[in-house]
Order: structure tokens, then sequence, then C-alpha cells
């Protein structure tokens, strides 16, 4: 079931109106536009249909990221456990693809592009990383970032970590 777009702008103008009426407060704006939405059955249904939907994946997303690790980090009988169920939990033919589809039933193609998804995920990562050593090195000690550099120094330190 999908929100409306009339009721997403609904939501969305009465949480305006909200944090309006509480002068930035944001604790009695949230109060008010609980309020609010507990008393309209609409404006209810469209907060929290797409909460309930992120709900569900993030719960079910940490089902699937627990079995590929469990897969990819394979146990040793060692670590406990009954050896049967660690092999049958390890078998790297059934590792879950990005979209949930186990390696052995994947086609050449599809194995193909969860390497480009992973790949990708990787530099961004390794981006992101080098671009965080980088103001590290800027910013000794305990000092805040924001006293040590501007925003024109993240970007260069940015640019140059894209570079590395």
């Amino acid at each position: 079931m999908k929100v409306s777009k009339k009721a997403q702008n609904k939501l969305h103008e009465t949480a305006r109106l909200s944090y309006k009426q509480s002068s930035g407060n944001l604790s009695l704006a949230a109060d008010r536009l609980v309020a609010r939405i507990n008393s309209n059955r609409t404006l209810f249904t469209a907060l929290m249909l797409p909460l309930v939907r992120a709900a569900c994946y993030e719960l079910i997303n940490h089902i699937h990221r627990d079995k590929r690790n469990k897969i990819w980090n394979y146990p040793s009988a060692s670590q406990g456990g009954d050896r049967v169920e660690l092999l049958a939990e390890s078998n790297l033919l059934t590792f879950p693809l990005p979209g949930g589809k186990p390696l052995n039933e994947a086609s050449g193609e599809e194995v193909k592009a969860a390497a480009e998804f992973y790949s990708k995920q990787s530099v961004d990562m390794a981006h992101k990383a080098r671009w965080l050593f980088l103001i590290a090195e800027r910013v000794q000690g305990k000092r805040c970032v924001g006293e040590a550099v501007t925003e024109g120094d993240l970007r260069a330190l940015h640019k140059q970590a894209e570079h590395e």
C-alpha cells in the first residue's frame, strides 16, 4: 500500500507547522506533531506505512547480512558447535548476492553485477577513508574539525583523496 502524494505533502506541511509554532524547540515540535498525527488517521498512515516498510526491510536485511557473514567467515569445528551444522551454514555456494539470490542459482551476468556492486562500494569507502585520514592529519589531538579546517579545506582534501 502506497501513501498518496497529497497525504505526504499534508504530513510535511503539518511537521513544518509544528516546528514553526514551537520556535525551533525540537522536543516541543515533536510532541505537537505526535498529537496531531495521533488525532488524524490520514497523517498517521502517511507516517507509519513507510516506517513499517523500512523497519521490516532492515530486519530482513539484518538476517541477510548475518547469513552472508556466517558463510563468508566460515567457522571451524574448533569454535564449537555441530560440525554438520557449521558446514551447512558456511557453504559458499549459498552465499547471498546483494539482491538475496544464492550464488549457486545466479547467472554469470548476475555474479558480475554483484562484483561491480561490491567494487563500487569498496572504491567509495576507500575514498572516504583516505579523506578522513587526511583530515585526521590536519586536526591534531582532541581539537574539533570545525576549529581546525574550513569547508574549502575539506573540499580540497576530498579532491586530494579522490586522486590518491
